[in-house]
């Protein structure tokens, strides 16, 4: 990449004797741009951190329109946003599930660079910070292109501040934005995901239904109040980011035991279902043999919008999942969100924003290994978070009663859980 963009320097140099000055009409365009794109085309989990950039650039131009190409992850993020008024979705890109979608990203590029050319836009930004993002923005003729140098392609950029490896995402985003003249702390961006109650309450009543709890207003018996609602997801984008199925299967025994009339709810997408299924037919063998309280637990993964999953998690207690999208989700709409996380990631980087949010990590040799499968047999970074660990954060988030009508002692968990 270095080499390439000292090839691109001098050419660019070179060429730019032969253009013309830009007017002042043009420079005023500059400061006062009336259309702005913004490129975000990988996950769910960035696709919220990029949208808490939407806000301080409405505030800065009321006027301008701006425009989202995402990927279709993002999409419902951008949709839902109130500070977009358009959205493009490239169901093809590098960062598609499939492998042949994949493969055609550099089709994608220039299809995208020719329709969205015809927008004229006046600024592009690229949070990602890679040479084809940095050329895609060039080929649409925007007149400022503000991106990071380090993925290379810093000679199609017109802005490109210092990037800092490590630092939290807001703090990056919040450095992209200072390009711009809008000065804005990392600590005030904040992911704007609306929540429709009248949806929140909707689904509260189909889970009352389906468990026999009350955690709506309308409780069929108020002296008993209903114990907490805890969301779990029990997947992660990759197999080096999942929490062993086992080590799920024993922290829900465990909050079941110890918290009488809880609820849990599996959340996340198609790809989480074969996780949750396992957990559920797991948890009925044992709700079977008496050793849980039966029907308290409930599987949403695969059957709800963007929207409905927000609202349903904003109605839980606590949301526990690994380092993907959904936690990410949970801390959006302000929901206390215990993050476990692996090795392949910096947790003080891609650390969900919020007070609410708790983290748990291993510390490991091959941390920041970013590799998609732990190349180790023990996966110690996730197999090092024990449930009991997980557990006790649990109980100092809720900041509920314990019940202690069953132990918890590892010694008295259902034979079938320790064995696992």
């Amino acid at each position: 990449m270095t080499v390439i963009d000292a090839v691109g320097r001098f050419i660019t140099q070179f060429l730019g004797r032969f253009r013309r000055r830009r007017s002042s009409d043009a420079d005023d365009r500059r400061s006062m741009p009336d259309r702005i794109l913004l490129i975000q085309l990988d996950h769910l989990g960035d696709a919220l951190l990029t949208s808490a950039m939407l806000e301080p650039i409405r505030r800065r131009w009321p006027s301008a329109k701006i425009e989202v190409l995402c990927g279709p992850a993002g999409r419902d993020v951008f949709e839902l946003s109130p500070f977009v008024d358009r959205v493009h979705v490239s169901r093809v890109n590098r960062f598609s599930r499939g492998l042949r979608r994949r493969r055609l990203w550099p089709v994608a590029l220039f299809y995208w660079a020719i329709r969205l050319r015809r927008q004229r836009f006046d600024v592009a930004i690229d949070v990602r910070g890679e040479l084809p993002h940095a050329l895609l923005m060039r080929l649409t003729g925007a007149r400022r292109r503000i991106g990071w140098s380090a993925g290379g392609g810093e000679f199609l950029l017109t802005d490109s501040p210092q990037y800092v490896p490590g630092r939290p995402e807001l703090e990056s985003r919040a450095a992209l934005l200072a390009c711009l003249g809008i000065d804005v702390a990392s600590e005030d961006l904040r992911s704007h995901l609306p929540v429709d109650s009248q949806v929140g309450q909707l689904l509260d009543r189909q889970i009352d239904s389906e468990t026999g709890c009350c955690h709506g207003t309308d409780r069929v018996r108020e002296d008993l109040p209903p114990g907490p609602r805890i969301a779990i997801h029990p997947g992660a984008g990759t197999e080096a980011k999942r929490w062993p199925r086992e080590y799920w299967l024993d922290l829900i025994v465990r909050l079941l035991r110890r918290y009488d009339r809880a609820t849990v709810v599996f959340v996340g997408g198609r790809d989480d279902r074969s996780h949750a299924e396992y957990l559920l037919d797991a948890t009925r063998q044992l709700a079977d043999a008496g050793e849980i309280p039966s029907g308290r637990i409930v599987d949403r993964t695969g059957r709800l919008t963007l929207a409905r999953s927000a609202a349903l998690i904003a109605r839980c207690d606590l949301m526990i999942g690994a380092d993907s999208g959904p936690a990410h989700l949970a801390a959006a709409v302000t929901t206390p969100t215990l993050v476990l996380f692996s090795g392949t990631n910096v947790v003080e980087q891609w650390r969900p924003a919020g007070e609410h949010v708790t983290t748990l990590a291993v510390d490991v040799p091959c941390r920041s290994c970013r590799a998609t499968v732990c190349p180790h047999a023990d996966h110690p970074c996730m197999r090092g978070i024990l449930p009991a660990d997980v557990l006790g954060r649990c109980e100092e988030m809720l900041q509920l009663p314990i019940e202690l009508e069953h132990s918890t002692n590892d010694e008295e968990l259902p034979a079938s859980v320790s064995e696992l």
